[in-house]
C-alpha cells in the first residue's frame, strides 16, 4: 500500500438492504402528497351573522368540487357506458335448459312453439308498424263496397279483351315464360333437359326460335277456336230467327212471337247492362244545388203568379194566355215600376200619420216578375178563391179595401203573399215599400184595438202580429221609428189622469211582441215602459172599470220584465192600493199613492158586504172595456181574485232575483190578504186565499234571514316593531324551518316532506348533470371517430396520389425514352 493514501472504508448505506422502490411507488408518493391550494380557485363566504353552533364552512373550491365530480363520473358513469350492450360471458338462454324435470323432447316442443310465436308475433309488429291504435280498439275501418281494404283482392295485372291481346304481338303465352324464364333457361320440362344420346343441347339462337315458333302456334289455335265459336253463334241465332218467324214456338212462352216481324224482343236488363257499361266511371252530374236567398224569393214569386194565372183560367173557363203576351206585360210593369221608383223622404218621428202617406212620387201599381217554385204557404186559406198575386198597397186605405170581407187568416195569408211577390231582392225600391205597408199595417192594428169592437178583436190582434213582425224584418230602424212615433201619439191623445184604454194595452203588448223587453236600454220599450208607470201611477181610481183596466196592464207588463227581473214600484204599490180598497179599512190609513179614492164611499170600492152565493168568474174583457157601470160583488170578487193572480206571478219573478228584499216587498201583503172578508167569499175562493197566504209566508219565512248592510271595518295596520324574536326552546341541532314546529303534530311529516323535496331537487340536479356528461362523451366520440376516418381518408389520397404520380412518371419515361 503506498504510503500516504487512506485506506477506502466501506461503511453499509442506510437502506442498503431494502428492495429498490418500484415507479408505481413513487407516482403513489407523489400523488398523495397535497399540493397547496391556489387563493384565484377559492370562494369565501362572508356570513352576516355569526350563528351560534353553526357548522359551515366559510372557504369553499367550487373548481376542486367539479373535477371531483367529473373524476367520479369517469370512475362510474364512463365505465358502464363504455361497457353498454357488451357481455364477457356465455350464457345459455336455451328455453328449459337448466330444469331437469324436462325430457329431450319436451324441451324441443316448448322451443318449437315458442319460436312459432316469436314468428307471429315479428309479423304482426310488421304489419302493424304504421297503426295509431291497438288491435282492440281499431273499431272503425275503410271499406269499399262492403269489404274492408285489407281484404279487397288487389290485381295489379289489368284485365284486357281477346282482341286486345291478339293485337299485342309482343307478350308471350305465360307458359312460355314459365318455362323459359323460370324454368331455369330450359325449354322441357322435367327430365327433358338432359342430353340424351344422339341430341345434343340446344343452343340460345334455336331456343329462341322455338320460343317463337310454340307462342305463334298458341296463338293461331286460339284464334281458330274464337272463329268457330263465333260462326257456331251465327248459325245458332240464324235458326233461332227462323223459328221465330215459323211460329213453332209460339206455345212454350206467351208473347214470345210479339216482336217477331221487328226482330228478337228487347230484355230490359241487356238494356240496363249496357247503359252502365257505357257510363261506367262517369262522375255524377250536380242536380240541386244549394239556392241562394234571392233565388228563392224570385221562386215564390213565380209560384204566386203561376197559381194566380191557373185559378183565373179556372174561374172564367178560358184558355191560358200565350207565354209571350205575359212576357210582354211583365217587362211594362216594370218599366213603369223603375218610373216610379224614387228616394224616401224624411219624416218626423212624432208624426205617426204622415209616415203612412205615400210620396208624389210613388205610384200604386206594382207588379212582380216571373217565377217558379214549388214552395207552400205557411198559412191554410179559408177563401179558395184568395188571388195568388197581390198589388202592394199603397196607402192605408188601399190596405183597408185589400182586407176588407177577409177574416184574420186570410189577412196573415195576403200580407204574406205580397211579401213574396214583392221581396228586396227583386226589384229596388221594395225594402221602402214594404216598411211603408208596415206603418199601415201598424195603424190597421191600432184602428182596430181603438173601435168598439176592438174588446172582442183579441184574436185577430194577435193573428195580426205575425206580418207586423216579418214586415219589421225588412227595415228594424224605420219601425222602431214608426212605434215611437205611435208612442208620442198615445201620449198626446191620454187625459191628465185617465184609465188606459184597450188601444193603448194593445199597443203595450205589440211593444212586447215585436221588441226585445228584456234589454236594459232600448229606443222603443225603454220610452213605453216609462209611459206604463206613468199610467199606473196617476190615473185615478173612479171606478171598478179603471181597476181592471189598470190590473190587465199590470198583467201585461209581467211579460216585461220575466226574463229582465226589473223592480217595478209603482206595480206593486197599486196592487197593495187594490188590495186595501178590498178590506174594511179606516180613514187613518194611508194608500200607497194619490191615485186612489180617500172618500168614505170609494175608499172601500172592493169590498164585499154580502154573501156571494155564485162562483167567481175570470173578468171578461168585454164588461172591462164597455160603457156600461159595473158594482156588483160578483164583479169585485172577480177583480180580488185577479189582483191575487196578478201579485202570484210577481212573486214568482221576484222570488230569486232579488231574494234580499223580498221580505221588505212582499211582508205587507199579508196582512192586507189576512183582512180580506172570506165568510162573504164562495168556498173555493176562500180556499185558494188559504193557500195563497201559506204559500206567501213560507217564502217571506225562507228568506227572512236578512244581512244588515254596515260599513266595512278596516283595521288599522300597526307599524312592525323591530324586535328580536327569541326563541327559549332553540335547538341548533335540530333547527326548524316553520313557526310552533314542537307544538305541530304533524312535524314530522313536513320535515321529511321537506327532505323529500330536497332529495328530490338534488337528484334532478346530478340526472341532468350526468345527461350532460353522456351527450359530452358522445360528443368525444363521435369527433374521435370522424377524425380517425379524415386520417384514414387523407391516407388514401395519399397513396392514390402517389401511385398516380408514378403511373405518370412511368409513361413520360416510356414515352420520351432515350435510345
Amino acid at each position: 500500500m503506498a504510503p500516504g493514501k487512506r485506506k477506502a472504508s466501506f461503511k453499509p448505506k442506510i437502506g442498503a438492504g431494502k428492495k429498490p422502490k418500484g415507479p408505481g411507488q413513487f407516482k403513489k408518493s407523489i400523488s398523495e402528497k397535497k399540493l397547496p391550494a391556489n387563493p384565484f380557485e377559492l370562494k369565501f363566504n362572508r356570513p352576516k351573522h355569526n350563528v351560534l353552533g353553526a357548522k359551515r364552512s366559510m372557504v369553499g373550491a367550487p373548481g376542486a368540487s367539479k373535477k371531483n365530480a367529473i373524476d367520479n363520473r369517469r370512475k362510474t358513469l364512463q365505465i358502464e357506458y363504455k361497457h353498454m350492450g357488451k357481455v364477457n360471458q356465455i350464457v345459455d338462454k336455451r328455453f328449459g335448459e337448466g330444469d331437469a324435470t324436462m325430457t329431450a323432447e319436451e324441451k324441443a316442443a316448448k322451443r318449437f312453439a315458442l319460436q312459432r310465436s316469436l314468428a307471429t308475433n315479428v309479423k304482426k309488429q310488421h304489419k302493424n308498424k304504421f297503426l295509431l291504435q291497438d288491435d282492440e280498439e281499431v273499431t272503425d275501418f275503410l271499406t269499399h263496397k262492403g269489404q274492408t281494404l285489407t281484404d279487397v283482392a288487389k290485381h295489379d295485372r289489368t284485365m284486357v279483351s281477346d282482341d286486345e291481346e291478339d293485337e299485342d304481338t309482343g307478350n308471350l303465352h305465360r307458359d312460355v315464360v314459365a318455362n323459359a324464364h323460370f324454368g331455369g333457361g330450359w325449354m322441357r320440362k322435367d327430365g327433358e333437359g338432359e342430353e340424351e344420346e344422339g341430341q345434343p343441347r340446344l343452343g340460345r339462337k334455336d331456343m329462341v326460335m322455338e320460343m317463337i315458333a310454340r307462342s305463334k302456334l298458341f296463338k293461331q289455335e286460339k284464334q281458330n277456336a274464337k272463329d268457330e265459336i263465333e260462326q257456331a253463334t251465327e248459325t245458332l241465332d240464324e235458326k233461332w230467327k227462323s223459328l221465330l218467324q215459323s211460329g213453332n214456338v209460339s206455345g212454350f212462352a206467351p208473347g214470345i212471337n210479339k216482336h217477331a216481324t221487328g226482330g228478337v224482343q228487347h230484355d230490359t236488363y241487356d238494356d240496363l247492362f249496357r247503359e252502365l257499361q257505357l257510363n261506367g266511371g262517369g262522375r255524377a252530374d250536380p242536380q240541386d244545388k244549394m239556392k241562394s236567398a234571392k233565388e228563392l224569393a224570385s221562386l215564390e214569386k213565380e209560384r204566386l203568379e203561376e197559381l194566380e194565372r191557373k185559378r183565373f183560367a179556372r174561374m172564367n173557363e178560358e184558355i191560358e194566355e200565350d207565354e209571350e203576351d205575359e212576357e210582354d206585360e211583365a217587362a211594362e210593369a216594370d218599366e213603369e215600376e223603375d218610373e216610379c221608383n224614387s228616394e224616401e223622404d224624411e219624416i218626423e218621428v212624432e208624426d205617426f200619420d204622415a209616415m203612412g202617406e205615400p210620396s208624389d212620387d210613388e205610384t200604386e201599381d206594382s207588379k212582380p216578375v216571373k217565377a217558379t217554385s214549388e214552395a207552400e204557404d205557411s198559412v191554410v186559406t179559408d177563401d179558395p178563391t184568395l188571388p195568388y198575386v197581390f198589388d202592394l198597397p199603397q196607402s192605408y186605405k188601399q190596405l183597408t179595401a185589400l182586407f176588407d170581407g177577409h177574416t184574420a187568416h186570410d189577412q196573415v195569408l195576403i200580407i204574406e203573399r205580397v211579401c213574396k211577390c214583392h221581396h228586396p231582392s227583386l226589384k229596388e225600391g221594395n225594402k221602402q215599400k214594404l216598411s211603408k205597408l208596415f206603418v199601415h199595417l201598424l195603424r190597421f192594428y191600432d184602428s182596430l184595438a181603438a173601435s168598439e169592437n176592438g174588446p172582442s178583436e183579441t184574436k185577430t190582434l194577435g193573428v195580426l202580429l205575425k206580418p207586423l213582425y216579418k214586415l219589421m224584418k225588412y227595415d228594424v230602424d224605420y219601425a222602431a221609428r214608426a212605434m215611437r212615433a205611435l208612442l208620442m201619439n198615445k201620449k198626446k191623445k191620454r187625459g191628465a189622469h185617465e184609465a188606459p184604454s184597450f188601444a193603448v194595452i194593445a199597443f203595450f203588448q205589440a211593444v212586447a211582441n215585436l221588441f226585445p223587453v228584456s234589454d236594459k236600454f232600448h229606443p222603443v220599450c225603454s220610452p213605453s215602459l216609462a209611459f206604463a208607470m206613468d199610467i199606473i201611477s196617476t190615473s185615478h181610481v173612479t171606478s171598478l172599470k179603471d181597476c181592471s183596466r189598470l190590473l190587465f196592464l199590470c198583467t201585461i207588463l209581467c211579460e216585461w220584465v220575466n226574463d229582465s227581473k226589473r223592480y217595478m214600484p209603482e206595480v206593486i204599490a197599486f196592487l197593495r192600493g187594490l188590495l186595501l180598497l178590498a178590506v174594511n179599512n179606516s180613514v187613518d190609513e194611508q194608500f200607497p199613492s194619490t191615485a186612489f179614492p180617500i172618500s168614505e164611499p170609494h175608499r172601500r170600492m172592493l169590498f164585499v158586504n154580502q154573501k156571494i152565493s155564485t162562483g167567481v168568474e175570470p173578468v171578461s174583457l168585454s164588461v172591462v172595456f164597455s160603457a156600461q157601470k159595473g158594482t156588483s160583488d160578483a164583479l169585485k170578487a172577480s177583480v180580488v181574485r185577479s189582483v191575487l193572480g196578478t201579485l202570484n206571478r210577481y212573486i214568482m219573478i221576484y222570488s230569486n232575483a232579488h231574494a234580499d228584499s223580498f221580505c221588505a216587498i212582499f211582508k205587507p201583503f199579508d196582512a192586507l190578504i189576512e183582512r180580506l172578508p172570506k165568510d162573504q167569499y164562495p168556498e173555493v175562493f176562500q180556499t185558494e186565499i188559504s193557500e195563497f197566504l201559506s204559500a206567501l209566508r213560507s217564502e217571506c219565512q225562507k228568506r227572512s234571514a236578512v244581512k244588515h248592510l254596515h260599513r266595512v271595518n278596516n283595521n288599522i295596520k300597526m307599524i312592525e316593531m323591530l324586535e328580536p324574536k327569541v326563541d327559549l326552546n332553540f335547538d341548533p341541532e335540530r333547527a326548524t324551518r316553520f313557526k310552533d314546529a314542537k307544538n305541530d303534530p304533524n312535524a314530522d311529516r313536513k320535515r321529511l316532506q321537506h327532505k323529500v323535496k330536497r332529495e328530490f331537487r338534488g337528484a334532478v340536479r346530478e340526472l341532468r348533470k350526468d345527461a350532460g356528461f353522456i351527450a359530452r362523451q358522445k360528443r368525444t366520440d363521435r369527433m374521435r371517430v370522424d377524425r380517425e376516418r379524415d386520417e384514414k381518408t387523407k391516407k388514401i389520397l395519399h397513396d392514390l396520389q402517389f401511385q398516380e404520380s408514378e403511373h405518370k412518371k412511368r409513361e413520360y419515361e416510356k414515352k420520351y425514352k432515350r435510345f
